[in-house]
């Protein structure tokens, strides 16, 4: 069922996403805004209000009960700490700003110094002179370290993509 309801506490989205998925998981909740609107004598009233469009199997009236009381102090630190949270992960240094292509050229750059398999296997067979399995055990350990060394580098280059993503949606 598809709910506009108001917002008479202001709560922020999260706010109210936290509290109508405690009771139903799978509600779909959007905060919008509007202008000064008219009451029933035709008078403007106020400034901006927000309502909540809410899709979910509970009831208008349910979800009215659910934010008609005001934050809690606990609602109040949540919200607090995510937007902290938000702020501080922009706010982190350097890499925080690349692309993702230089993420990986980074992560790829730094492990092993780039080499690839051919390189590590070279400097091996001329660093490890004396014992022919030694030599064989660390090709096998440098392949692995370059494999993971690929899948790092996917990993910062979904990070970034992430972050990218979310500051899109939260602008």
């Amino acid at each position: 069922m598809f709910n506009t309801i108001s917002n008479p506490q202001d709560l922020s989205l999260l706010i109210a996403s936290l509290r109508i998925r405690n009771v139903d998981a799978i509600a779909s909740i959007a905060l919008q805004t509007g202008l000064p609107r008219r009451d029933d004598d035709g008078n403007l009233t106020g400034g901006n209000w927000t309502f909540l469009s809410v899709e979910s199997s509970l009831t208008a009236d349910e979800l009215d009960a659910l934010l008609s009381t005001a934050a809690s102090q606990a609602e109040n630190d949540i919200q607090a700490s995510y937007v902290s949270a938000d702020a501080d992960f922009g706010a982190l240094p350097n890499w925080s700003t690349w692309t993702s292509a230089q993420a990986s050229t980074y992560v790829t750059n730094n492990i092993l110094n780039g080499w690839t398999q051919a390189q590590a296997d070279s400097w091996t067979d001329s660093t490890v002179t004396t014992l022919a399995g030694a030599r064989t055990a660390f090709k096998q350990v440098t392949a692995a370290i370059i494999s993971i060394r690929s899948i790092l580098a996917t990993v910062a280059q979904a990070i970034i993509f992430i972050r990218d993503y979310t500051i899109r949606v939260r602008r």
